[in-house]
């Protein structure tokens, strides 16, 4: 009686296996991910190593690695006391001026633009456009003699969901509000 087995696959060759490795290391680069996060973290409050590596989850060593990165690109400045844990990072002006060069070039600041000053002329209301900053609306366009600043942040309050375009009247006391999307209050909390 013949003995059959069972084929068993081909071995894939070692360049194959090595593309499939860095196609799916393409998909996710976890160490970008925590850069990132580390510095939303410092952006949004200046913090010590170990609070950031609670944040975003790594160990402080590894947070330590990542701040000093930054701090070496001059992303984050060190401040602060004796110990390890006594220092606080910082962000630096060089934030700043990355988004001061990237804003302008935004579709949504250029049309909100164009949108505020042509609201302003048809109606002559004052006119702004402001979207969801974590607890806050910031304001990316505005327009007419009682324009709110650009780049403002504004208190988001949880019981109205904010608005992509909003206008109002020269007065104080009458206002008027219009809005074009709507978002869920939860994205007022993370972008």
């Amino acid at each position: 009686m013949p003995r059959t087995t069972r084929s068993t696959p081909e071995p894939a060759a070692p360049e194959q296996r090595r593309a499939a490795a860095l196609r799916a290391g393409a998909e996710q680069n976890y160490t970008a991910q925590r850069v990132l996060r580390a510095l939303e973290v410092i952006v949004l409050r200046p913090s010590s190593a170990p609070a950031v590596a609670a944040a975003i989850g790594v160990h402080p060593r590894t947070a330590r690695r990542i701040l000093r990165s930054l701090s070496k690109e001059r992303y984050v400045e060190r401040r602060g006391g004796r110990g390890r844990g006594a220092h606080e990072y910082q962000p630096t002006v060089r934030l700043l001026a990355m988004a001061a060069q990237l804003a302008p070039r935004l579709p949504l600041v250029e049309g909100g633009r164009r949108a505020v000053r042509e609201i302003e002329q048809q109606s002559e209301l004052t006119a702004y456009v402001a979207i969801p900053c974590y607890s806050d609306v910031l304001v990316v366009a505005s327009s007419g003699t009682r324009a709110l600043r650009s780049w403002a942040t504004l208190p988001a309050h949880r019981d109205t969901p904010p608005a992509a375009f909003s206008w109002r009247t020269a007065s104080p006391g009458a206002r008027a509000s219009r809005a074009s999307s709507r978002t869920s209050p939860s994205a007022m909390t993370r972008p």
